[in-house]
Order: C-alpha cells, then structure tokens, then sequence
C-alpha cells in the first residue's frame, strides 16, 4: 500500500524550493478541470513542448491533454486509446479511457445532445445487510476507495442513511459469505480493518413514487430509509408484511424489485 502520511517537513522544503525557482504548482482542482487554469499559464504551454523540462509542464499533469508533441493545450473528451479489431480479435471498436472514475457497469457515453434509455440491468435484490465501518479513522480515503471500489464491481451493494457521509456503510448482500469476502479483501488490498454489525433486514425496494417525502411516510417500526450514492431512496424491511403495511399505509407510494438498476437513462 502507499503510505499516505504527509511528511510535512519535506512539504515545507519542497514549497520553499519552488518559491525561490519562481514555479508555479498546480492546484488539485486544476489538474482535474484544466479550464480552471489561469489565461498566462496556457499562454505559455502553448509555446512549450510536451517533454520539455519546464516547470510549467506540471499543469499537463492531467487526463485531458490534446495529443500535440509541441504547444498542445487541454480537451474536452478525456485521452484514450482505441484497441483495433486485429489486436483484440473482436469485431467492434474497443476505447480505453483514462482518468474517468465515475463510470461504471451499464453507463452509456454519448452525445450531450442525445437522450438514451435502456431498460435496467438485472441484479440480485441483497437479502443480508450489515453496517460497517474502519477501525483506524485516519484511513477514511482507503476504506472509501476499498468500498466503493468493490462495489462496483457487483460484489455487493452499497447505501447510507440520508445526511450521513461514509463513516459507516450499510453493505448488502445476497449471502453472508460475501461480508466475509469484503472483510479479506478490505484488509489484504487496502489495508483496512473494518467493524461489522449485522442488521435484521432481509428486503428492500426503491422508492418510484416522484415526489415522495421519506421523512413523512407512515412505516412500521422495523423500516428503515436509507440512499444509495447516488441519492436514490430505497426502504428495507424485515419482512413482507412491513412491505405491506408501507404500501397500504400511504397512499400514491409506489415500491419497485430492487432487481432493475435505477440508473437507466443517460
């Protein structure tokens, strides 16, 4: 793993440092939206070659450079590389991206202007959910990125109690055994030891209904609201008569299978 410690002794040295030489290092929010880069500093990139050894090369460190050797400045569309049919074997184009983290399973790229829509990718509904959090506090970024990552994967399913950030996830799965599998790979890829509590639920419906007001619906005692990451309202149950108890209780409420991904429509 990549010791995240900040050796704030060599930070201070190296800010000195680039102080006395005049160089201008670029901001976090500038590598990753290079429009956010001042008018003087693209001025002299395009005027300086991709390989030069210049300092002003550290606003290149981006996935957004134009393919130029010489003067290139930054593009929408993120750099890629097409793999050709006679290399892959497969009849079609094949294009690796770089640098695009919010991409995942079932996602369509397309023209801004175009309105796609497929109908949702099949999943298995998490019959077992547990709540988990990392041991060590100050290792928030690994347990996130371990998380998150998995998750994308299909692994399991990810959520969290609405206004809550990612101290604790509640983790759904369709068997136990998975939890088990998240705990090995949590601990041996991310260094990351985790607490684990396991929760009595064994349903759970996304919420349809537009306009619906989670906090103001009439639910047994045994049902919990809870998000997805990316703001989806979701209830799970203990049981099919709590199910019930939530359709029948409010009324223009309307509960779907979590089997269909929400994210249908790009």
């Amino acid at each position: 793993m990549i010791d995240l410690t900040i050796n704030k002794t060599g930070l201070e040295h190296n800010i000195q440092k680039a102080k006395e030489n005049h160089i201008i290092i670029p901001t976090i929010a500038q590598m990753q939206n290079p429009d956010l880069i001042p008018e003087k500093i693209k001025a002299k990139l395009s005027h300086t070659g991709l390989w030069d050894v210049d300092p002003v090369n550290l606003f290149r460190i981006s996935w957004h450079n134009e393919a130029k050797e010489q003067g290139g400045l930054f593009q929408a569309v993120p750099n890629y590389v097409e793999i050709p049919s006679k290399l892959s074997g497969v009849p079609c184009r094949i294009i690796a991206m770089s640098g695009i983290g919010d991409i995942t399973i079932g996602d369509t790229i397309c023209d801004a202007k175009l309105r796609v829509r497929f109908e949702g990718i099949p999943t298995f509904a998490p019959e077992h959910f547990s709540v988990i959090s990392q041991v060590d506090t100050m290792k928030r970024k690994q347990f996130v990125k371990g998380v998150t990552q998995i998750a994308q994967e299909g692994a399991i399913q990810i959520f969290h109690e609405p206004n809550s950030g990612m101290e604790e996830v509640i983790v759904g799965a369709v068997g136990v055994l998975q939890f088990e599998v998240l705990e090995y790979r949590l601990k041996n890829e991310y260094n990351i030891d985790i607490r684990r509590r396991d929760l009595s639920y064994s349903y759970i419906r996304w919420i349809t209904s537009e306009g619906t007001d989670p906090t103001a619906l009439n639910l047994a005692s045994d049902t919990k609201w809870v998000q997805d990451f990316r703001g989806h309202n979701l209830l799970i149950f203990n049981n099919e008569w709590s199910i019930r108890w939530a359709e029948q209780k409010n009324p223009g409420l309307t509960l779907a299978e979590f089997s269909t991904n929400q994210d249908d429509e790009a």
